[in-house]
């Protein structure tokens, strides 16, 4: 076993001379973060086939809806603090942590009035069941959020097997819970409810659990915090257009074929968080770096990342019609819009552009990124959507990534220190 490990690291050192990357610590990180990863897809892939089997196509709908909701009501928090606090702990500063979570809790709250808000326009409008949903969902996103903090605080510290093992817990437990309360009831209500309140309950463990057995030093970084809300600022556009697509298909065409279009997604979203995983990986060590240095290595590490997804693309194209059979029997009108989504993979590279604008604090190219590229999205997603249903949808997300792509790039070319 000591020869082989032996000769893996020997393998990995010498692949360095081409990728200009520390392959031990991508092989290191990357394998628990993609085990993590592992566990969190095929607890999610779990629960999608049970639910696509186990309930109408209307109540998967109006449940994808929710979750939806709940996510650009998650926007208008401070979503950018995950950045920061990775950021300030890989440079040592790990107070930021417990002071992250207390003011992620307090800004928490207009998420929550949002939800309220939304929650009583269906409840004037009869629909109960509608507006119980999207009033538990608001009701958890404030502690839900703050205490997800504990994933950044590990990645800043470059601990991916703690963090794994948090991130398998926070993953497995909630759909355990879920899919036994199924048995119960298969109402809107429950699904939500159970879910939601054991995903909020679970992560807040994690979060008092990792205080007491890795508790951060005192060190504090002031300038974390008003960067984590600048951040925030930018991903407002970003986490309503990441689901406005969603929105407008319940709207204009109904729960029934937002499920579709949601079952069309499940496997190439899966494939996507592997992009997560990389800027996981990166963001440290970019933080670390000189903008001559990122302009030197991001481009090669960029067309190997392209290279690697061609084949991924491909493979799932070739395979959805099979998968979908097997386990979305009801859903195969949904295979021609994966088989196509799938194809969005192949735009992973623009993560590793704006990775290195983040790890260099590029702020004024943040904001135009960040808000520009979820306003091409919104714009073209409003005009085609309504005109061509889940197709528009389609195009619009290319049409976006596209947008992306040339634009970070633009910038990172232009990048200069902070």
């Amino acid at each position: 076993m000591h020869r082989v490990a032996n000769l893996i690291t020997s393998l990995l050192k010498k692949t360095e001379r081409y990728t200009k990357t520390d392959m031990l610590y991508v092989a290191e990180g990357g394998f628990w973060l993609t085990l993590g990863r592992v566990v969190a897809t095929i607890s999610s892939l779990l629960m999608t086939v049970i639910l696509a089997n186990m309930v109408t196509p209307t109540v998967l709908g109006n449940y994808k809806f929710v979750a939806s909701l709940g996510a650009i009501f998650v926007g208008f928090s401070l979503t950018g603090m995950t950045t920061a606090i990775t950021q300030a702990v890989a440079r040592g500063y790990e107070a930021v942590y417990p002071r992250g979570f207390a003011i992620h809790l307090q800004w928490g709250t207009i998420a929550l009035l949002l939800a309220v808000g939304t929650s009583g326009y269906y409840f004037f409008q009869g629909n109960v069941d509608l507006a119980l949903a999207v009033l538990i969902v608001g009701l958890c996103i404030p502690l839900t959020q703050a205490a997800s903090l504990y994933s950044p605080f590990f990645i800043g510290r470059k601990d991916f097997k703690s963090q794994t093992w948090y991130d398998s817990v926070f993953a497995v437990v909630p759909v355990v819970v879920t899919l036994l309360s199924l048995f119960w009831s298969t109402s809107l209500v429950s699904i939500v409810g159970f879910y939601f309140l054991s995903n909020c309950l679970t992560v807040y463990a994690i979060y008092l659990h990792s205080l007491r057995h890795f508790p951060p030093n005192d060190r504090m970084d002031g300038s974390a915090l008003g960067y984590g809300k600048h951040l925030s600022l930018m991903n407002i556009l970003g986490g309503i257009s990441f689901q406005l697509d969603r929105v407008l298909i319940f709207h204009y065409l109904g729960a029934a074929e937002l499920a579709v279009y949601a079952i069309a997604q499940a496997g190439p979203q899966q494939l996507r968080y592997l992009s997560k995983v990389l800027s996981t990986i990166v963001l440290p060590k970019f933080s670390l770096r000189s903008p001559d240095e990122l302009k030197e290595s991001v481009p090669r590490k960029a067309w190997i990342v392209f290279l690697g997804a061609l084949p991924l693309a491909l493979a799932y194209i070739l395979l959805a019609p099979l998968l979908y059979h097997l386990f979305f029997p009801q859903y195969e009108a949904s295979v021609i819009y994966s088989q196509v989504f799938a194809l969005v993979i192949l735009f992973f590279p623009s993560m590793l552009f704006q990775q290195s604008l983040l790890a260099q604090k590029q702020q004024r190219q943040l904001y135009i990124t960040q808000v520009s590229v979820p306003l091409i999205k919104i714009i073209l997603l409003a005009i085609l959507t309504p005109l061509y249903g889940m197709w528009g949808a389609l195009a619009s997300i290319f049409g976006m990534e596209i947008y992306r792509f040339f634009l970070v790039v633009y910038y990172f070319n232009r990048m200069n220190p902070s």
